[in-house]
């Protein structure tokens, strides 16, 4: 069979498509809905429009060239950065609505220019005002505060008299116009594309996760970085999994509710089997795999990626089962049990996985859900609802987070009566910093002294934490210094005599600069110092030791606003952190609660996906929250907190696997015993996150709320069941939530609260054994023959 022969293009979350599809495909995993991209564009079409638009205007009005060249090149930077919209009219009233703003703030600056004093005082004052009007206003108090501000900036960089105004308006405005019409015409984002953009960024994801498990398989466990790679790429694979979730609840979906709903069944499906194989290859690679069985795996694994779901698993799988039956009975000894059940479970996830394909690729899907309360096909809105939320169309990070930490007052809830919200906050800081910053900048650079309120406004802008707000000061750093030597060779090789050069050279440096500033922010450093020296080399005031200047200018408001932000209106790292695993822990109480609920309800439903989601939402926030700290050698701190990280990390593998299972035909003492399993689990799981979020102390949660093992209730009911394929799904389950129990208690242990209980995985090799055996049977049987009906009656 050809690769990915007969498949819809791109459709199979397996098959190696065509190269051009796959560089397409690359492109949506890394930057899912063409984000960066788009950013990257809007500046490339914007700042040569502004700068054309500008220069035209004041050639044509007997002014300087440069001058044009100047204040349109600074709007259309402006707009080009910070302003997108979908709609036309709104998109090209945003790009001219700051202008008066803009003009007025600059006149303002010019006429305060000589009092020194209380012109730095009113930078403070537009910098609060750019910072607090998205808050209070939306995009255009945004618009607006960021016009202000960049016009005051550079009324005080170039004051100009009055008269000057009456060319420089004209100027601006058709600069501004230039822009808007580009914008309109050439960069207007198109949100009902977005969905078919993520859907395709997760498939490229599977892609990438079954490849990376063939390359660990075949390199073998001293591999780490392979190890290391594997683990990041399933990371990628939740997140894009979350990203479609999150896109199916949007209002530019216009899926209907059946098919919004069909698409995250199949994406959760999907990512289940594919997270299911990344874990098999984890663990058979974490010790030494025999030859025979490594080139087995590996000739299984690139079957998969050539054939996708044309793939023949039974034949794929048959020596490796053969090889298996041999070595069973060569060496029926129980330390190789682990090895062996590891095996059957690939062999499980690839009959799990080439079912996912079939369902991508077979292009069935079902008809619209029925209207419900006005919501439906007819009007082409989306009833779908996940708990997965989105910030400027991506995964929140720690932006949500510290919101809900700050709102419920962090680590002195009881002290603090007045909480501002986040943009007011931010305000109150930057205004502070400025205080501190600008006095200390003046003495260093005189005149040039605004650069330490915009070093003090950029670190606390998009940073919740010291830790973000150190790395990103070190990302400035790196960024000034290496900008600085290109800046000055760039200024060495070009100088004043080849403007139209100069022009390019700034246009690309800032066109690429703000295709990765939201990525890799010491890019868009780079490009911006390399445009600054540029100007400064044009206005004369160019000199070799200005990298050094800007430099210390930088560091003096980075380090201001950092200080700042300890002391007003402070949010500890390590309150996010605590904050983010009690989430995190909450989020799997509710979930185990919730599937307990569903299962043993009349109607035997499945176990709630839903609630697995906002397990994901939890286990991404503390991951991007850990990801930041900055690691110090031997921190024991740090330890601790990486532990709880990868510990909750494979307890959310374990509710995705929970989540996707139920819908079982249960007696009433069945019914009985699950939920008192999955209300027991709950609650101790609820006493965990209270002693993380530190509303417990060790010394008060270990003598009157400790952890509750649930192995025995779980073994008596595993004992009950008939082992047979009817009951495979039911015992797996049962299997599933003791192996989260055994790891959460091991957790809680080590936190120092008190576990009562045996644990459960102690005596279960044998029976985890049979049990994969049986699901990788059934696995396969449900792709060649129809599966085998268990006629044995369930005990109890």
């Amino acid at each position: 069979m050809t690769r990915a022969s007969g498949c819809r293009v791109g459709k199979c979350p397996t098959c190696r498509p065509p190269w051009p599809r796959r560089v397409c495909d690359y492109l949506k995993a890394t930057d899912p809905t063409f984000g960066r991209l788009r950013a990257g564009w809007r500046m490339l079409v914007s700042l040569p429009a502004g700068m054309a638009a500008g220069h035209g205007m004041a050639v044509a009005s007997g002014q300087p060239g440069l001058l044009g060249l100047m204040f349109g090149g600074t709007l259309g930077m402006l707009v080009g950065l910070t302003i997108s919209d979908p709609k036309p009219l709104w998109l090209a009233v945003r790009c001219v609505w700051g202008l008066p703003a803009f003009l007025a703030a600059m006149l303002l600056a010019s006429a305060l220019h000589p009092y020194r004093i209380l012109a730095l005082c009113v930078l403070a004052v537009m910098l609060g005002l750019h910072v607090a009007g998205r808050g209070h206003l939306g995009d255009f108090g945004h618009d607006m505060g960021l016009f202000l501000f960049a016009g005051y900036l550079g009324g005080l960089l170039a004051p100009l008299p009055v008269s000057a105004f009456e060319y420089l308006g004209p100027i601006c405005v058709a600069a501004a116009l230039g822009v808007a019409a580009v914008q309109v015409l050439l960069c207007r984002p198109r949100p009902r594309h977005f969905l078919a953009h993520v859907e395709r960024g997760f498939l490229a994801r599977t892609r990438y996760v079954v490849r990376g498990a063939e390359r660990l398989i075949v390199t073998g466990h001293r591999n780490t970085r392979a190890a290391s790679r594997l683990s990041n790429q399933m990371i990628s694979l939740n997140e894009a999994a979350m990203l479609v979730d999150g896109y199916l609840s949007q209002p530019a979906s216009t899926l209907p509710a059946g098919r919004a709903e069909h698409l995250h069944r199949l994406v959760f499906d999907t990512e289940l089997a594919v997270q299911a194989l990344g874990h098999a290859v984890l663990e058979l690679c974490r010790g030494p795999l025999p030859d025979e069985a490594r080139t087995l795996l590996a000739a299984a694994l690139a079957d998969v990626r050539h054939d996708g779901c044309h793939h023949d698993v039974p034949a794929s799988v048959t020596p490796l089962l053969e090889w298996l039956a041999r070595h069973e009975k060569r060496c029926p000894i129980p330390a190789d049990e682990p090895l062996v059940s590891l095996l059957y479970q690939f062999v499980a996830a690839l009959g799990d996985l080439h079912r996912a394909c079939e369902a991508w690729t077979s292009g069935s899907e079902p008809d619209a859900a029925p209207e419900a309360d006005g919501i439906g096909p007819r009007d082409g809105r989306c009833a779908f609802t996940t708990p997965i939320s989105l910030v400027a169309g991506d995964l929140s990070g720690t932006t949500l987070l510290s919101h809900r930490t700050h709102a419920s007052g962090g680590r002195h809830r009881t002290r603090r009566a007045w909480r501002p919200n986040a943009s007011l906050r931010s305000a109150i800081q930057v205004t502070a910093a400025l205080v501190v910053a600008v006095p200390v900048g003046d003495a260093v650079s005189g005149d040039r002294s605004y650069w330490a309120a915009i070093g003090a406004l950029i670190i606390l802008t998009g940073t919740n934490s010291v830790h973000e707000r150190m790395r990103k000061l070190a990302k400035r750093i790196v960024g000034t210094v290496i900008g600085g030597l290109l800046g000055i060779g760039f200024v060495d090789l070009l100088g004043t005599a080849h403007p139209e050069a100069t022009v390019i050279l700034v246009c690309v440096a800032l066109s690429i600069g703000a295709y990765s500033i939201s990525t890799y922010y010491t890019i868009w450093v780079i490009g911006l110092v390399v445009s600054l020296f540029q100007l400064y080399a044009y206005i004369g005031e160019f000199h070799d030791s200005l990298a050094v200047i800007r430099l210390a200018e930088n560091v003096i408001g980075a380090v201001a606003a950092t200080a700042v932000a300890l002391v007003i209106l402070p949010l500890a790292a390590v309150t996010l952190l605590r904050r983010a695993q009690s989430d995190h822990l909450r989020s799997l109480a509710t979930l185990v609660r919730e599937c307990g609920q569903a299962w043993t309800g009349p109607a035997g439903a499945a176990g709630t996906r839903e609630h697995a989601r906002a397990v994901d939402q939890a286990a991404h926030e503390l991951h991007r929250v850990s990801q930041s700290f900055v690691r110090l050698p031997g921190s024991v701190h740090g330890a601790r907190a990486e532990d709880v990280r990868i510990t909750l990390r494979r307890a959310a593998y374990y509710a995705r696997e929970i989540a996707g299972s139920g819908g079982w035909s249960l007696t009433s003492w069945q019914r009985a015993h699950l939920l008192d399993i999955t209300s027991n689990l709950a609650r101790s799981i609820d006493v965990l996150a209270q002693t993380v979020s530190g509303n417990l102390t060790a010394s008060t949660a270990v003598p009157d709320r400790p952890w509750i093992r649930s192995a025995d209730r779980i073994w008596r009911m595993d004992r009950k069941l008939t082992p047979c394929t009817a009951n495979a799904e039911l015992r797996r389950t049962l299997h599933y939530l003791g192996d989260l129990d055994d790891l959460l208690a091991g957790l809680a242990a080590r936190l120092s609260v008190n576990v009562h209980g045996t644990d459960f995985r102690t005596g279960t090799a044998a029976h985890r054994h049979e049990l994969l055996i049986l699901r990788a049977e059934q696995s396969l049987a449900e792709i060649s023959v129809p599966p085998v009906k268990c006629t044995a009656a369930t005990s109890g």
